[in-house]
């Protein structure tokens, strides 16, 4: 067999094991999920006057992500998402909120919202650090905190973490509520999008790759 042929066969093999898999994710509940938290890296606030940079990155990122832990009930991943066993390593997330460009974070420009790719979201799974966990991750990429559209928008990304590949990944925009404080104001925006999954996105999902 020659090469050409020996790399074609490798290629549609690992085509197959990367579906077989998201097709054992959708078809197996209890099948252990490593949740890996929300990365703001590639976010940005938009038009929000009152909006502070280094606020946002050392107190309200970690703060926002901190509340998918412990308020479970209405940020219900492993519910919203089908499944029975949830881990949560942020090891990935953590290291890319504290590198985000303060300056970069704020914008007064709303097609900002809406400047992601697919491919964005693949390059930004490739980098990112697992944790040393294998298996199936769900890692929440926000795009944008749009302050007049009233929006928290965020890709909900199912990734094969042994490989660094994105199995499914998908805009979705919250609508953000009256939260109190920056915290809680963003945070109804991203409870919308849980509802989001919850009410229909994943049945969508697990009928296409079922």
């Amino acid at each position: 067999m020659n090469k050409t042929l020996l790399i074609a066969c490798f290629l549609v093999l690992s085509g197959v094991a990367q579906a077989q898999t998201l097709k054992d994710f959708f078809a197996n509940e209890s099948m252990n999920v490593t949740y890996l938290g929300l990365d703001f890296s590639l976010a940005r606030v938009i038009n929000d006057p009152g909006a502070n940079g280094e606020n946002m990155v050392d107190k309200v990122f970690p703060s926002m992500n901190d509340l998918t832990v412990k308020e479970v009930k209405k940020f219900d991943v492993a519910g919203a998402f089908r499944h029975k066993t949830l881990d949560h390593d942020f090891t990935g997330v953590t290291a890319h909120n504290a590198n985000i460009s303060k300056d970069a974070l704020i914008s007064s420009n709303t097609a900002d919202a809406t400047r992601l790719k697919e491919a964005d979201i693949k390059a930004l799974v490739s980098n990112l650090d697992m944790g040393g966990k294998k298996g199936i991750g769900i890692v929440f990429i926000v795009e944008a905190m749009d302050k007049s559209d009233r929006k928290f928008v965020v890709w909900p990304t199912i990734v094969n973490m042994d490989t660094h590949t994105v199995l499914i990944t998908e805009r979705i925009n919250g609508k953000t509520g009256n939260g109190f404080g920056e915290r809680n104001f963003w945070a109804s925006g991203l409870k919308d999008a849980f509802d989001d999954i919850d009410g229909y996105k994943y049945k969508e999902w697990k009928k296409a790759h079922s």
